[in-house]
Protein backbone atom coordinates (compact mmCIF):
# COMPACT_ATOMS: atom_id res chain seq x y z
CA UNK A 1 0.00 0.00 0.00
CA UNK A 2 2.17 3.15 -1.50
CA UNK A 3 1.48 5.68 1.45
CA UNK A 4 3.34 8.30 -0.34
CA UNK A 5 -0.41 8.98 -1.40
CA UNK A 6 -0.32 11.16 1.45
CA UNK A 7 0.58 13.70 -0.84
CA UNK A 8 -2.92 13.51 -2.19
CA UNK A 9 -4.53 14.00 1.07
CA UNK A 10 -2.43 17.05 1.47
CA UNK A 11 -4.14 18.40 -1.74
CA UNK A 12 -7.34 17.21 -0.75
CA UNK A 13 -6.87 19.11 2.95
CA UNK A 14 -6.27 22.03 1.11
CA UNK A 15 -9.63 21.86 -0.98
CA UNK A 16 -11.51 20.82 1.92
CA UNK A 17 -10.64 23.72 4.59
CA UNK A 18 -11.78 26.21 1.05
CA UNK A 19 -15.34 24.75 1.96
CA UNK A 20 -17.67 25.59 4.96
CA UNK A 21 -19.85 23.45 4.03
CA UNK A 22 -20.87 19.44 4.08
CA UNK A 23 -19.21 17.66 0.97
CA UNK A 24 -21.21 14.56 -0.52
CA UNK A 25 -20.54 13.68 -4.09
CA UNK A 26 -21.21 10.14 -5.01
CA UNK A 27 -18.34 8.74 -2.72
CA UNK A 28 -16.42 11.99 -1.35
CA UNK A 29 -17.56 13.29 1.54
CA UNK A 30 -16.56 15.11 4.47
CA UNK A 31 -17.79 14.30 8.68
CA UNK A 32 -17.77 16.03 12.14
CA UNK A 33 -16.92 12.96 14.76
CA UNK A 34 -19.54 13.71 17.56
CA UNK A 35 -16.91 13.63 20.13
CA UNK A 36 -16.63 15.95 23.59
CA UNK A 37 -13.21 16.95 22.79
CA UNK A 38 -12.54 19.09 19.14
CA UNK A 39 -11.82 16.83 15.93
CA UNK A 40 -9.15 16.81 13.66
CA UNK A 41 -9.74 14.11 10.64
CA UNK A 42 -10.56 14.65 7.08
CA UNK A 43 -11.68 11.48 5.87
CA UNK A 44 -12.20 10.43 2.06
CA UNK A 45 -14.75 7.40 1.29
CA UNK A 46 -15.74 5.17 -1.44
CA UNK A 47 -16.77 2.05 -2.63
CA UNK A 48 -15.35 1.09 -6.57
CA UNK A 49 -18.56 0.19 -7.87
CA UNK A 50 -21.58 0.36 -5.68
CA UNK A 51 -22.48 2.79 -2.85
CA UNK A 52 -23.34 0.90 0.33
CA UNK A 53 -27.10 2.13 1.44
CA UNK A 54 -25.78 2.74 4.66
CA UNK A 55 -24.52 6.11 2.72
CA UNK A 56 -27.11 6.73 -0.11
CA UNK A 57 -29.58 7.08 2.14
CA UNK A 58 -27.64 9.83 4.36
CA UNK A 59 -27.80 11.76 1.13
CA UNK A 60 -30.26 14.45 -0.80
CA UNK A 61 -28.70 12.86 -4.37
CA UNK A 62 -29.71 10.15 -5.93
CA UNK A 63 -26.98 6.90 -5.76
CA UNK A 64 -26.49 6.11 -10.07
CA UNK A 65 -24.67 3.13 -9.05
CA UNK A 66 -21.09 3.70 -9.45
CA UNK A 67 -18.64 6.33 -7.92
CA UNK A 68 -18.15 9.18 -10.20
CA UNK A 69 -14.62 10.56 -10.39
CA UNK A 70 -13.32 13.74 -7.92
CA UNK A 71 -11.61 16.35 -10.23
CA UNK A 72 -8.09 16.46 -9.67
CA UNK A 73 -8.39 13.04 -8.14
CA UNK A 74 -5.23 10.64 -9.89
CA UNK A 75 -5.80 7.99 -12.18
CA UNK A 76 -3.55 5.64 -10.70
CA UNK A 77 -4.67 6.47 -7.05
CA UNK A 78 -8.46 5.28 -8.27
CA UNK A 79 -6.97 1.95 -9.70
CA UNK A 80 -4.88 1.50 -6.76
CA UNK A 81 -8.13 1.70 -4.43
CA UNK A 82 -10.11 -0.59 -6.71
CA UNK A 83 -7.39 -3.11 -6.46
CA UNK A 84 -7.20 -2.87 -2.88
CA UNK A 85 -11.10 -3.05 -1.92
CA UNK A 86 -11.31 -6.36 -4.19
CA UNK A 87 -8.36 -7.37 -1.86
CA UNK A 88 -9.92 -6.55 1.22
CA UNK A 89 -13.54 -8.25 -0.23
CA UNK A 90 -11.57 -11.77 -0.44
CA UNK A 91 -9.53 -10.71 3.18
CA UNK A 92 -13.08 -10.09 5.05
CA UNK A 93 -14.57 -13.48 3.62
CA UNK A 94 -11.78 -15.92 4.68
CA UNK A 95 -11.61 -13.79 7.81
CA UNK A 96 -15.64 -14.55 8.69
CA UNK A 97 -14.71 -18.36 7.53
CA UNK A 98 -12.12 -18.75 10.01
CA UNK A 99 -14.17 -17.32 12.83
CA UNK A 100 -16.88 -19.33 11.70
CA UNK A 101 -14.66 -22.23 12.54
CA UNK A 102 -13.47 -21.40 15.23
CA UNK A 103 -16.10 -20.80 17.08
CA UNK A 104 -17.89 -23.99 15.79
CA UNK A 105 -20.81 -22.04 13.96
CA UNK A 106 -21.83 -24.38 10.73
CA UNK A 107 -24.90 -22.35 10.01
CA UNK A 108 -23.00 -19.99 7.56
CA UNK A 109 -24.63 -17.36 10.08
CA UNK A 110 -21.27 -15.42 10.25
CA UNK A 111 -20.73 -14.97 6.41
CA UNK A 112 -24.45 -14.69 4.75
CA UNK A 113 -25.07 -11.49 5.57
CA UNK A 114 -22.13 -9.90 4.15
CA UNK A 115 -21.00 -12.70 0.96
CA UNK A 116 -23.59 -12.49 -1.59
CA UNK A 117 -23.43 -8.58 -1.36
CA UNK A 118 -19.61 -8.03 -0.48
CA UNK A 119 -20.62 -4.84 0.58
CA UNK A 120 -17.42 -3.24 1.88
CA UNK A 121 -16.39 0.13 2.62
CA UNK A 122 -13.01 2.19 1.97
CA UNK A 123 -12.46 5.16 4.78
CA UNK A 124 -9.16 6.75 4.09
CA UNK A 125 -8.05 8.88 7.06
CA UNK A 126 -5.22 11.59 7.05
CA UNK A 127 -4.45 13.29 10.02
CA UNK A 128 -2.15 16.50 10.17
CA UNK A 129 0.38 16.95 13.23
CA UNK A 130 -1.44 18.40 15.97
CA UNK A 131 0.98 20.96 18.21
CA UNK A 132 -1.49 19.86 21.08
CA UNK A 133 -2.36 16.03 20.58
CA UNK A 134 -3.91 15.76 24.23
CA UNK A 135 -6.22 18.91 22.97
CA UNK A 136 -7.56 16.81 20.02
CA UNK A 137 -9.01 13.18 19.00
CA UNK A 138 -8.38 12.33 15.56
CA UNK A 139 -11.50 9.81 16.42
CA UNK A 140 -12.51 9.89 19.60
CA UNK A 141 -13.81 7.20 21.29
CA UNK A 142 -16.33 4.36 20.10
CA UNK A 143 -17.23 1.01 18.52
CA UNK A 144 -17.83 -0.03 15.19
CA UNK A 145 -21.51 -0.73 14.23
CA UNK A 146 -20.92 -3.42 11.39
CA UNK A 147 -19.65 -6.88 11.12
CA UNK A 148 -15.72 -6.53 11.07
CA UNK A 149 -13.26 -3.96 10.19
CA UNK A 150 -9.86 -3.85 8.54
CA UNK A 151 -7.43 -1.29 9.44
CA UNK A 152 -4.02 -0.72 7.82
CA UNK A 153 -1.89 1.88 9.22
CA UNK A 154 1.07 3.64 8.83
CA UNK A 155 4.20 3.11 10.64
CA UNK A 156 2.89 6.30 13.10
CA UNK A 157 0.04 4.59 14.54
CA UNK A 158 -2.22 6.25 16.97
CA UNK A 159 -4.92 3.55 17.37
CA UNK A 160 -5.91 3.13 20.96
CA UNK A 161 -8.00 0.49 22.72
CA UNK A 162 -9.60 0.55 25.50
CA UNK A 163 -9.58 -2.63 28.27
CA UNK A 164 -9.73 -2.60 31.80
CA UNK A 165 -10.77 1.40 31.57
CA UNK A 166 -7.26 1.56 30.46
CA UNK A 167 -6.21 3.06 27.16
CA UNK A 168 -3.58 1.33 25.51
CA UNK A 169 -1.61 1.94 22.26
CA UNK A 170 -2.01 -0.85 19.26
CA UNK A 171 1.73 -0.49 17.60
CA UNK A 172 1.59 -0.65 14.16
CA UNK A 173 3.31 -4.05 13.21
CA UNK A 174 4.91 -3.90 9.41
CA UNK A 175 2.77 -5.61 6.52
CA UNK A 176 -0.12 -6.80 8.82
CA UNK A 177 -3.65 -5.71 9.54
CA UNK A 178 -5.78 -5.06 12.57
CA UNK A 179 -9.51 -7.20 12.43
CA UNK A 180 -11.94 -4.90 14.43
CA UNK A 181 -15.00 -6.96 15.60
CA UNK A 182 -18.18 -4.55 15.42
CA UNK A 183 -21.35 -4.53 17.16
CA UNK A 184 -22.95 -6.31 14.30
CA UNK A 185 -20.77 -9.43 14.84
CA UNK A 186 -21.06 -8.89 18.73
CA UNK A 187 -25.17 -9.71 18.06
CA UNK A 188 -24.38 -12.53 16.17
CA UNK A 189 -21.59 -14.28 18.42
CA UNK A 190 -24.10 -13.80 21.24
CA UNK A 191 -21.10 -11.71 23.39
CA UNK A 192 -18.36 -14.54 22.30
CA UNK A 193 -16.60 -11.70 20.29
CA UNK A 194 -17.38 -8.03 21.86
CA UNK A 195 -16.61 -5.39 19.57
CA UNK A 196 -13.67 -2.77 20.77
CA UNK A 197 -13.92 0.38 22.10
CA UNK A 198 -11.61 2.30 20.27
CA UNK A 199 -10.20 5.58 19.62
CA UNK A 200 -7.36 7.64 17.25
CA UNK A 201 -5.15 9.81 18.63
CA UNK A 202 -2.85 12.73 16.83
CA UNK A 203 1.04 13.30 16.85
CA UNK A 204 2.83 16.36 17.74
CA UNK A 205 5.37 15.97 14.54
CA UNK A 206 4.12 13.39 12.30
CA UNK A 207 1.52 13.44 9.87
CA UNK A 208 -0.81 9.76 9.88
CA UNK A 209 -2.41 8.09 7.32
CA UNK A 210 -4.21 5.19 7.80
CA UNK A 211 -6.61 2.52 5.28
CA UNK A 212 -10.27 1.53 6.52
CA UNK A 213 -12.31 -1.08 5.26
CA UNK A 214 -15.66 -1.62 6.82
CA UNK A 215 -17.47 -5.15 6.33
CA UNK A 216 -21.23 -3.72 6.03
CA UNK A 217 -24.48 -5.81 6.35
CA UNK A 218 -27.29 -5.01 4.23
CA UNK A 219 -29.44 -1.86 6.32
CA UNK A 220 -32.26 -3.93 6.58
CA UNK A 221 -30.18 -7.31 7.34
CA UNK A 222 -31.88 -8.74 10.14
CA UNK A 223 -29.32 -10.26 13.11
CA UNK A 224 -30.19 -12.35 16.09
CA UNK A 225 -27.51 -14.65 17.79
CA UNK A 226 -26.38 -17.66 15.49
CA UNK A 227 -28.02 -20.73 16.88
CA UNK A 228 -24.92 -22.42 16.93
CA UNK A 229 -24.04 -20.31 19.84
CA UNK A 230 -27.38 -20.80 21.86
CA UNK A 231 -27.76 -23.04 24.88
CA UNK A 232 -29.08 -23.57 27.91
CA UNK A 233 -25.77 -22.30 29.41
CA UNK A 234 -25.93 -19.14 27.05
CA UNK A 235 -29.23 -17.95 26.40
CA UNK A 236 -29.27 -15.34 23.52
CA UNK A 237 -28.16 -12.00 24.44
CA UNK A 238 -29.88 -10.04 22.56
CA UNK A 239 -33.34 -9.84 20.59
CA UNK A 240 -33.71 -9.83 17.12
CA UNK A 241 -33.06 -6.87 15.36
CA UNK A 242 -32.13 -5.15 12.39
CA UNK A 243 -28.57 -3.70 11.47
CA UNK A 244 -30.56 -0.38 10.76
CA UNK A 245 -31.47 -0.14 14.76
CA UNK A 246 -28.00 -0.24 15.49
CA UNK A 247 -27.54 2.53 12.65
CA UNK A 248 -29.93 4.54 14.12
CA UNK A 249 -28.83 3.93 18.21
CA UNK A 250 -25.28 4.81 17.59
CA UNK A 251 -26.53 7.74 15.48
CA UNK A 252 -28.82 9.54 18.66
CA UNK A 253 -26.37 8.55 21.43
CA UNK A 254 -23.73 10.25 19.56
CA UNK A 255 -21.73 6.92 18.54
CA UNK A 256 -21.03 6.11 22.24
CA UNK A 257 -19.68 2.41 22.30
CA UNK A 258 -21.14 -0.41 24.15
CA UNK A 259 -24.18 1.71 25.47
CA UNK A 260 -25.35 1.27 21.97
CA UNK A 261 -25.64 -2.56 22.41
CA UNK A 262 -27.53 -2.34 25.78
CA UNK A 263 -30.39 -0.96 24.04
CA UNK A 264 -31.01 -4.35 22.42
CA UNK A 265 -30.17 -6.54 25.38
CA UNK A 266 -32.83 -9.41 26.31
Amino acid sequence: MPFASGVFFEWWLTAWMRSSSMIRLHGLAVSSTWISRPSLNPWWMTRPEVLPDTIAASSNRTNPGRNHSTPGRPQRFQEMHYKFSMAMEELALEILQLLEETLGVTSGDFTRHWERLKRTLVRFNWYPPCEEPGLVLGAGSHTDPDIITILLQDEVGGLQILKDSKWIACKPLHGSFVVNVGDFFQVLSNDFLPSLQHRAVLNKEKARLSVVTFVLPKVDATIEPSSDLVDEDHPAAFRRLMFEEIINAAKEMKFKGKEVLSLFRV
